[in-house]
């Protein structure tokens, strides 16, 4: 986690530094042109978003997942069900299948902690 604080603190002095020279080249094309003034700092703006939209796109995990036929019923039934249930906002199989995965990836970690803290506690007996 220490490297991980590291980079944070690096990246920040980064964002820092380039905001400071975009602030200085800014401020001199101000006094002449404050409308080209606007258009750079868009322009700025327009690649830091495209920077984080790449980002995004690396750590992103894209599924294809295909059932058997047999499955599409009880597919059909639980997308309906969540969407009555205010569990999803419209009733398409995409949301439902995000819904459904960070729902079991929810469960498993809860469990996961449950089972670390048991092992963490039996292990406080053993050493007393």
């Amino acid at each position: 986690m220490r490297e991980e604080e590291k980079a944070i603190e690096e990246a920040k002095k980064l964002g820092e530094e380039a905001a400071e020279e975009l602030v200085k080249k800014l401020s001199d094309y101000v006094r002449e042109d404050p409308e080209g003034c606007l258009k750079l700092f868009k322009g700025y703006l327009s690649g830091v978003r495209r920077a984080y939209k790449k980002l995004y796109e690396k750590g992103r995990i894209q599924l294809r997942v295909s059932f058997p036929p047999h499955y599409r019923y009880y597919f059909e039934f639980c997308v309906n069900y969540a969407y009555s249930k205010n569990w999803i906002k419209r009733p398409s199989y995409a949301e439902f299948s995000r819904w459904a995965i960070k729902q079991v990836i929810a469960y498993i970690l809860k469990k996961e902690k449950k089972e670390w803290e048991k092992l963490a506690r039996a292990e406080e007996e053993l050493r007393s």
